[in-house]
């Protein structure tokens, strides 16, 4: 009587007196092709033709591969993975399981199913900060496969999330902000050109010598110092020295023009020469 051997190929070779035999550790929702022929001795027949059939699936034999977790944000994880390498039929369904304590009973895990064709999944719902174990199993219609070896992953404390009311309320302030820096800008150079607008008034000689005038000119000056020495009215016969320190008064002064006359000198009488004077007095 004869063993059955495997050979590298995937080529099973069994031996029998009888005439049938029956075909085991044969791959479980698998295509093959038979053929059956005759041994003498020292002699072999042909083969006969052969014949196709296939065996009935099974559950997996391995669970899914490739199992990759990743945080989205504080409360939510992608789960990914890939089929198994011997699925043992037509996958129907993926089963996610997780929770927060490993030492829980597996009926105790909160779990997530997806279609076959489906290789990624989100898991919502979950608090932040917060460590948790995930496994996947997959399934034919003959029944669960195994799961994967646990994975952990942290969710975040905190990730950062778009409020479209706090950025308004921002976008407002900030613009709040502009408009009062504006206006205080503009009152500032408005004050600023006011108070400039008012100048000073100096005095300058027009003339020096007998003939002497003084001008009141309106000029334009920054903070000055103005130092005046005054003379007595009997004196008005003679010139006035008039002192002006950091006097600006906006015109050549070899040309004065003579916008203002002093009260003082106004009406004045006409200067004499000392000849005149001499005169004056013996006459008296």
């Amino acid at each position: 009587m004869c063993t059955a051997h495997w050979l590298v190929t995937d080529l099973l070779i069994y031996c029998s007196s009888s005439l049938e035999v029956l075909l085991e550790r044969l791959k479980p929702f698998t295509h093959y092709e038979l053929a059956v022929r005759s041994n003498g001795v020292d002699t072999a027949g042909p083969f006969s033709g052969t014949v196709e059939e296939s065996t009935l699936p099974d559950r997996p034999s391995t669970p899914p591969e490739e199992l990759q977790l990743s945080a989205i944000d504080s409360s939510s994880v992608l789960v990914s993975w890939r089929p198994p390498l011997e699925p043992n039929g037509v996958i129907i369904s993926y089963r996610i399981l997780y929770t927060v304590n490993l030492s829980e009973p597996e009926q105790q895990w909160r779990n997530l199913s997806e279609d076959g064709g489906i290789f990624s999944t989100e898991v919502r719902g979950l608090s932040r900060g917060t460590r948790y174990f995930f496994k996947v199993g997959s399934s034919t219609k003959v029944g669960p496969g195994p799961f994967t070896p646990v994975m952990d992953v942290q969710t975040p404390l905190r990730m950062y999330e778009l409020d479209i009311h706090a950025v308004t309320g921002i976008i407002v302030g900030v613009c709040l902000g502009l408009i009062c820096i504006l206006l205080c800008m503009c009152f500032s150079f408005r004050n600023s050109k006011s108070s400039g607008s008012r100048g000073s008034w100096c005095l300058s000689p027009a003339v020096y010598g007998r003939e002497a005038g003084y001008t009141l000119d309106r000029v334009h000056t920054q903070t000055t110092m103005h130092t005046l020495f005054h003379t007595s009215k009997c004196n008005l016969e003679r010139p006035v020295n008039l002192t002006v320190m950091s006097l600006d008064c906006g015109r050549k002064p070899e040309y004065p023009v003579r916008t203002h006359t002093c009260k003082l000198h106004a009406e004045r009488p006409p200067a004499r020469s000392r000849t005149q004077d001499l005169l004056a007095c013996l006459n008296v």
